[in-house]
C-alpha cells in the first residue's frame, strides 16, 4: 500500500490557523453571553488584584502593560485582525502584483517557494506541528 501523504500548502495552513483563531475568539463571545468578552472596564481588577478591586477581583495581579494588551486584545478584535490576514492569503490565490518584486508572487515564485508575504504571515505559527520549516522567511 502506498503512502499518500497530501502537501499542505502554505494558504491552506493559514487558512486553517485563522479558523481555529476565529473559532477561538467566537466561543470567548458566546461564553459571554454574546458581549465582546474582553476586559475594557477591568483595568483595576487586573492591575490591583482583591486588594482593590474586591473579593471577585482576578489573581495574580498583571502589571499594567500586561493588564492593556488583555485589554486590547478584546475577541472582536482578534474577528478583525483575522478578516484582515484572510483578505490578504485570499489575494495570494491568484496572480497579483507584490511591489517589493519584479511580476507577481505567483509568476516569480515556484509552487515550492511561496510569497513573502505568506510567509511572513506565517512565521507567528513556526512551532505549530504542520508548520513546514521550508515557508521561513530567510534572513537575506
Amino acid at each position: 500500500m502506498v503512502n499518500e501523504t497530501k502537501t499542505l500548502t502554505l494558504s491552506q495552513f493559514l487558512r486553517d490557523r485563522l479558523f481555529e483563531e476565529q473559532a477561538m475568539a467566537q466561543a470567548a463571545i458566546d461564553d459571554d453571553s454574546g458581549q465582546d468578552g474582553g476586559f475594557e472596564d477591568e483595568f483595576d481588577r487586573l492591575t490591583k488584584g482583591r486588594a482593590i478591586a474586591g473579593p471577585l477581583a482576578f489573581e495574580p495581579r498583571f502589571a499594567e502593560a500586561c493588564a492593556r494588551m488583555i485589554i486590547w486584545n478584546t475577541p472582536r478584535r482578534v474577528l478583525e485582525d483575522i478578516m484582515s490576514k484572510r483578505a490578504i492569503v485570499d489575494l495570494h490565490t491568484g496572480t497579483h502584483e507584490c511591489t517589493e518584486i519584479q511580476g507577481s508572487c505567483v509568476e516569480y515564485f515556484a509552487e515550492w517557494e511561496p510569497c513573502p508575504t505568506l510567509r511572513l504571515l506565517a512565521a507567528p505559527y513556526r512551532n505549530h506541528p504542520d508548520y513546514n520549516p521550508d515557508w521561513s522567511v530567510s534572513d537575506g
